[in-house]
């Protein structure tokens, strides 16, 4: 299972727990508190939306919620949504590893996303028991998709699927698709005062 962690402002105990059964986790390192407040193109307004509950999340936040999301199933982090100006990605690992070191885990791999490129992809293997990540390939500097090694058939491109009749949904894809209205309720559609905060 895939967990996403983006554009939260506030990792609250729900969404963790939602995410909580992830293998594999995408989870917002936006900005570092001190490069934001000496960052000089933006505005104190959009600074405090930032770092709002209803903005993005911080590397100490963000390292706080993976370490409350430690377990023997979670294997991969992978950091999104890096802020050019704001952040930098050893010091984004930096801080999420040293909140998962406090937790005495070993075996969490942490990957760097690029807003301009793919990363190697994560095969997730099915056991008998539960899905197992096949690990990634060691090199990620590669600018090509890599395909771990798995039982599942190769991968060469991407491609679109024909169109086929939309299953019935089960109840997790109901339960859901009610989680994700509800927090549009909660939060409401506003769009986002400028391009500057998420750079």
């Amino acid at each position: 299972m895939f967990g996403f962690l983006t554009d939260l402002g506030h990792a609250t105990r729900l969404v963790l727990d939602r995410v909580r059964p992830a293998n594999a986790l995408i989870l917002e390192t936006n900005y570092d508190l001190q490069l934001l407040q000496e960052d000089t193109k933006r505005p104190w307004s959009i600074k405090q939306r930032i770092t709002s509950r209803h903005g993005h999340l911080s590397n100490l936040a963000a390292g706080e919620a993976a370490r409350h999301l430690v377990s023997d199933q979670l294997q991969h982090i992978f950091m999104a949504h890096l802020s050019r100006d704001c952040n930098n990605p050893a010091l984004a690992k930096k801080t999420v590893q040293q909140e998962i070191d406090k937790t005495g885990a070993r075996h969490i791999r942490i990957h760097q996303t690029e807003q301009d490129g793919p990363i190697p992809t994560l095969v997730f293997e099915h056991g008998s028991k539960s899905d197992k990540v096949a690990p990634l390939s060691t090199s990620e500097s590669s600018s090509e998709p890599i395909i771990a090694k798995s039982d599942t058939p190769e991968i060469s491109t991407p491609h679109t699927a024909p169109a086929t009749p939309n299953p019935k949904p089960t109840a997790n894809q109901e339960q859901h698709h009610s989680f994700f209205s509800g927090l549009q309720d909660v939060l409401g559609d506003e769009a986002d005062d400028s391009d500057l905060e998420t750079e």
